[in-house]
């Protein structure tokens, strides 16, 4: 403001020639010096002017491929009809990057891993900063950066790109691979040296870490199964979205952006199934042609032949066995079968001849009555004792009677009368047996009926209270439950005793009426529930103690006859039947007496 009321006051004084108007100012030369600050320095004040020719003709281009597309009309479909994008689905790289190999700018290999890349940007970082170019003097102005700061820009976006785990596989994914795998093997090829460089290059894509080695011919056969496990199950982390058919990033709505997503998705899944299959062919024909999987494979292929030929051996071996023992068993049948032909036929042989001997002695004994007899013979006990007697005694009677001629007629008929005697006596004492069996059936009957006792009596109410009218097997079930107490009675005695009690009522009701009687009174008329009153009444039950030997004895002998292992209401069944005069109650209650008298000894 002071250098133009200065300008002004020179122009008032001014006595020389006239001239046109003439406005004079003041300039102020001094500039303002900016310096790097970091990311934001870069992006507000250097980035604008990181631009060439080749972009600037770029984004003209751009502009009117836009503007010849957009046509405005309402509606307009133009969204279902993008034009295929070249840079669509791919890694954006700035121009500075377009063309650079990004490792070969920080000095690593595509393998290199994180710590690597950092410890070597860092290096590069170091080199590179506009700081330690031109350290101490001042940067001239310039419409741009120098080279030196375009290649520290290019260093930073470069690890920018390559430590982010996304990017840089998007990255790798985008640079020139060799998909080629080997079709097989020629006859003088070594299959390592094929083989190994092609899995080193594809591990490079695997998601799991550490990748298998391939190995050499002196490999287990272990490891070598579990390489071609890993690679036929091979997880690939290759990306092929650079083949996408849409950019994202031009959907105008939501609904665009998912259609071109779906059309997208459809797009590299071809890529997908490719790279899949074609690490599936490299495992399949490796292992094909591997000498260590074909040696393993004859190896399986002959111990798989061995073990079929045994087990066909051992087949043949147990059919041979069994047609061997069906023959020795045919054999054996036959032999049998011949043995019992021949047992047959010499039995009826035998037979024959007894029988022919049997008709020739009879003969010869009529022979003898006829002529030596005189009449005195009884031809009827004759024909009787001839058709009884076998051959050997008739021929010992007919050469006595041809040693005593006179005496024919006294030895036939004494002869006679002797068997005679001898069956009179068979006869009777079969009689006695009979007559035995049914004395003992009898007795036994009589043991079976014996009178009712007061507690068998009771338990006997208790079972047709248990078991009323009208339950399946009732009789039985209550003849087990008196069994169960210690007192055999058949189903006949039950039905018979409840009958005499019922008094001619129905029995469905006789246990009801048994409970609400209070149970059956000592004393009581049939049709009372009392039992019916015997001439006998039954005797004092004896005691433990009151056995004879004999009985002690035949108890001794049962038990060890009838051991614990039957059932024990079974057991003291069969053990009473041995001894006399004892029932089962008596046997048990004289085993426990015995038992507890050797208790006593012992604790003695």
């Amino acid at each position: 403001q002071e250098c133009l009321s200065a300008a002004m006051l020179a122009i008032e004084d001014w006595d020389g020639p006239s001239f046109d108007p003439l406005v004079l100012h003041g300039l102020l030369t001094r500039t303002r010096r900016l310096e790097n600050a970091g990311r934001n320095f870069f992006e507000k004040h250097e980035r604008p002017t990181i631009t060439t020719k080749g972009s600037k003709k770029k984004a003209e281009t751009k502009k009117e491929d836009d503007d010849d597309n957009d046509d405005g009309g309402a509606g307009d479909p133009a969204w279902g009809r993008k034009k295929r994008s070249k840079a669509a689905g791919k890694l954006t790289l700035s121009d500075l990057l377009d063309g650079e190999d990004l490792y070969a700018l920080l000095g690593v290999s595509v393998s290199a891993s994180q710590d690597q890349l950092k410890k070597s940007y860092r290096k590069m970082v170091l080199q590179h900063h506009p700081d330690k170019q031109n350290p101490g003097e001042a940067k001239q102005e310039s419409k741009g950066l120098s080279d030196e700061d375009v290649e520290f820009v290019k260093l930073q976006e470069a690890y920018e790109i390559l430590s982010d785990t996304d990017k840089r596989r998007r990255y790798d994914s985008s640079l020139d691979f060799d998909d080629e795998i080997p079709e097989g093997l020629e006859e003088d090829e070594d299959f390592f040296k094929v083989f190994a460089p092609v899995f080193e290059r594809n591990s490079m894509w695997s998601t799991k870490r550490p990748v298998p080695e391939l190995g050499d011919s002196k490999t287990p056969i272990e490891k070598v199964q579990k390489f071609y496990a890993f690679w036929f199950a091979f997880e690939s982390w290759r990306d092929f979205s650079q083949h996408a058919e849409y950019d994202l990033e031009d959907a105008q709505f939501r609904e665009e952006r998912r259609w071109m997503e779906k059309q997208n998705a459809k797009a590299l899944k071809k890529y997908v199934n490719a790279e899949n299959s074609r690490i599936l062919k490299l495992a399949e024909t490796a292992e094909k042609v591997d000498p260590r999987m074909k040696a393993f494979r004859e190896e399986e292929a002959r111990k798989k032949q061995e073990a079929r030929d045994k087990k066909a051996a051992e087949a043949q071996a147990r059919r041979r066995e069994e047609e061997e023992r069906i023959r020795v068993k045919k054999e054996a049948q036959e032999a049998e079968k011949a043995r019992k032909e021949a047992e047959e036929a010499a039995e009826k042989e035998r037979l024959r001849q007894e029988k022919q001997a049997r008709k020739d002695a009879r003969l010869r004994l009529r022979n003898l009555v006829k002529t030596q007899g005189d009449g005195k013979v009884n031809e009827i006990a004759l024909d009787d004792y001839l058709q009884a007697m076998d051959a050997d005694p008739i021929s010992a009677l007919c050469d006595r009677c041809d040693k005593e001629k006179k005496k024919t007629a006294d030895l036939i008929n004494g002869a006679v009368q002797q068997w005679k005697d001898q069956e009179e006596e068979k006869r009777r004492l079969a009689r006695e047996k009979a007559e035995a069996q049914k004395a003992k059936a009898k007795n036994q009957s009589k043991v079976k009926g014996v009178e009712w006792t007061k507690d068998e009596l009771s338990l006997f109410a208790q079972a047709m209270k248990k078991f009323p009218g009208g339950q399946a097997a009732r009789w039985r079930c209550v003849r087990d439950f008196l069994a169960q107490k210690g007192f055999e009675r058949e189903v006949e005695e039950c039905l018979a005793k409840a009958k005499e009690l019922a008094g001619g009522k129905s029995l469905q009701a006789l246990g009801s009426e048994i409970e609400a009687a209070g149970g059956l009174p000592d004393k009581a008329k049939p049709g009372t529930f009392a039992p019916a009153a015997r001439e006998a009444k039954p005797a004092a039950e004896a005691g433990p103690e009151d056995w004879t030997p004999e009985q002690q004895k035949q108890l001794e002998a049962g038990l060890a006859k009838f051991p614990a292992s039957i059932p024990a209401n079974e057991r003291w069944s069969k053990i009473a039947e041995e001894v006399q005069g004892k029932t089962k109650k008596e046997c048990v209650a004289r085993f426990k007496w015995v038992r507890e008298q050797l208790q006593k000894q012992q604790g003695k």
